[in-house]
């Protein structure tokens, strides 16, 4: 479906008046002349979509590397940190494990956030399988990792 731009600015009226602290963030930004993540990182004079990724995006990563500063000391020696991608932790454990590993995550990747940011609604996705071409949306439930089905 295609759609017209007065329907598109419409759509982004909504989503603004729904989100109204998202927008009051994005006026106080657009008065900066200086912006700056959560951590200190700075840019000047940028154009106005980077002026409001930036920020959000450093401050994602700068959360993640949070995370993985405190998961690193609780990996057991013979679960494999596979990559770290975007927002993402990729770790290979053994199955009967994966509970376990999915709660690790869910702590240490909350915590990143949370110390970052403070308290705010967040959740933590998990997929699991054997191969990358067969991962599947996965949910820890009571310490259990339950599949839900196709990735």
């Amino acid at each position: 479906q295609e759609y017209s731009e007065d329907m598109s600015q419409a759509f982004i009226d909504r989503f603004f008046l729904t989100y109204n602290g998202l927008a009051a963030w994005r006026l106080e930004q657009a008065k900066q002349a200086i912006i700056h993540s959560s951590q200190g990182r700075t840019w000047e004079n940028l154009p106005e979509r980077k002026l409001f990724n930036y920020p959000a995006q450093a401050g994602e990563s700068e959360a993640l590397t949070e995370s993985l500063l405190s998961l690193f000391p609780e990996l057991p020696d013979h679960w494999k940190l596979v990559n770290i991608v975007h927002d993402c932790i990729i770790l290979e454990v053994p199955v009967a494990e994966a509970a376990e590993a999915a709660a690790l995550l869910r702590k240490h990747m909350l915590a990143g956030l949370q110390k970052l940011i403070g308290e705010i609604p967040a959740r933590v996705d998990f997929k699991t399988g054997e191969i990358w071409g067969s991962l599947v949306d996965s949910e820890l439930v009571n310490g259990e990792l339950i599949v839900k089905g196709e990735g």
